[in-house]
């Protein structure tokens, strides 16, 4: 069984998902994903869930929710002829509720154990690389998609900013080992929904001069420019500059 985050909330289990159910069940079992083997308490869970206008009988929705998601997690399936598993469990705590599930069946820390890794100065850059790419393909799309709420927005925004540092990370990695073209598909992707994430632009840049598109990384450079002007009203930061002028000297 594994709950996935980086996209919208989802179990698997057996290869197929299981219905959730509604939106702040959703956002329930997310916070308890985020925060694995440690304890959420029930004022947390409800401001997470509701805000700050939580409605007046919250604390028994609350309750409601997790009873659902006990009999979902703990309804585990088995594949035909195999022996009943057991499944997940949400506790109770003192200090709150606690999905007691392994970090490495949930996918947001899958994919930072897999950064982790990564950053172990022992391995080769090819491993380094293939590990950083391992992480990347966890993701499925927007996280926590298609839920609202404030903590929803944090959370979102914090992970989507270690995805791209983990790309960007890796993007450099495959260009020390020589291979752009391995890379400029997956930056353009992300670029797309992050138009204006520099040091993510730098290393397309990069990749593009290396693979000799020299002119397609100067226009790509001034679309940038202008929409950097355009929607936050300044200039490219130093790195970027950088890469333009080793650019025009011919120096990539």
């Amino acid at each position: 069984m594994e709950v996935r985050v980086l996209g919208p909330v989802e179990i698997w289990d057996c290869d197929k998902t299981v219905d959730v159910g509604p939106i702040q069940q959703r956002i329930v079992l997310a916070v308890l994903a985020a925060n694995a083997s440690r304890p959420v308490s029930a004022e947390a869970l409800i401001d997470r869930v509701w805000g700050e206008q939580p409605p007046a009988k919250a604390r028994d929705a609350l309750y409601t929710y997790i009873s659902r998601l006990r009999r979902l997690l703990g309804s585990r399936q088995s594949a035909a002829g195999a022996p009943e598993v057991e499944g997940v469990q949400v506790l109770r705590r003192a200090d709150g509720y606690l999905l007691d599930m392994e970090a490495e069946l949930i996918d947001l820390h899958r994919f930072r154990q897999l950064v982790a890794r990564a950053r172990v100065e022992e391995s080769s850059e090819v491993d380094r690389a293939k590990l950083l790419r391992e992480a990347l393909d966890t993701w499925s799309e927007t996280p926590l998609a298609g839920l609202p709420g404030q903590w929803v927005a944090r959370a979102r925004g914090s992970w989507e900013h270690e995805r791209l540092d983990a790309a960007t990370r890796w993007a450099a990695l495959e260009l020390r080992l020589g291979r752009p073209l391995d890379v400029i598909a997956p930056l353009r992707e992300l670029l797309w929904d992050h138009p204006v994430a520099e040091p993510l632009a730098a290393v397309l840049m990069r990749a593009l001069a290396m693979a000799g598109r020299e002119a397609e990384a100067l226009d790509y450079y001034a679309s940038l420019r202008t929409q950097l002007a355009d929607t936050l009203g300044v200039e490219p930061g130093s790195q970027l500059r950088a890469v333009h002028q080793a650019l025009l000297r011919d120096e990539l």
